[in-house]
């Protein structure tokens, strides 16, 4: 999905109506509140999702309406040039899996030298189950600044022209 503010639902919220299968969500533009993503059921579960903005809930599993079964994946790629606005991420929570890998990217590049705006992690939550085996959650800041271009000192100078002296003038 590459449009902000559109949510993606996976499952029909109710007990019995998990998805099943192998479930692969990848959001491009998960910018926006309202851009949730929700997946009940299936066996392996990945999800990457990428905003340059305040960005909706990514739910996986949910104990009454379904949860994976097999291995759960959630990469969170928080990006920011640093100048337009603060970036704050929204919760991730998991519930189930055998295996859960959660990874939240905190990007920053910066496009100015006096770029400083932030980035805020949101809250991870892992819920494990009878089948939960290992959870591993990642948080990476990766930052690169901008340094202003060097500019070569010049010294100062100064231009002093003197007129003929007469005998006996001083300067």
């Amino acid at each position: 999905d590459a449009t902000a503010a559109k949510a993606i639902t996976v499952g029909n919220g109710v007990a019995g109506g998990d998805a099943t299968g192998t479930i692969t969500i990848t959001d491009t533009n998960n910018s926006g509140a309202a851009n949730t993503i929700n997946v009940e059921g299936g066996t392996n579960v990945t999800v990457t999702a990428t905003a340059t903005a305040s960005n909706g809930v990514i739910n996986v599993g949910n104990a009454i309406s379904g949860t994976a079964t097999g291995d759960v994946k959630v990469t969170q790629n928080l990006d920011s040039d640093g100048v337009v606005a603060d970036i704050t991420g929204a919760a991730i929570n998991v519930v189930g899996g055998k295996t859960v890998d959660v990874t939240v990217n905190a990007n920053s590049t910066a496009k100015a030298f006096n770029s400083n705006n932030d980035i805020t992690t949101g809250t991870v939550t892992v819920t494990a189950d009878d089948k939960t085996t290992d959870v591993t959650v990642t948080q990476n800041a990766n930052v690169t600044t901008v340094t202003k271009a060097e500019v070569a000192l010049v010294g100062a100078s100064q231009t002093v022209t003197f007129k003929d002296l007469a005998a006996g003038e001083t300067v």
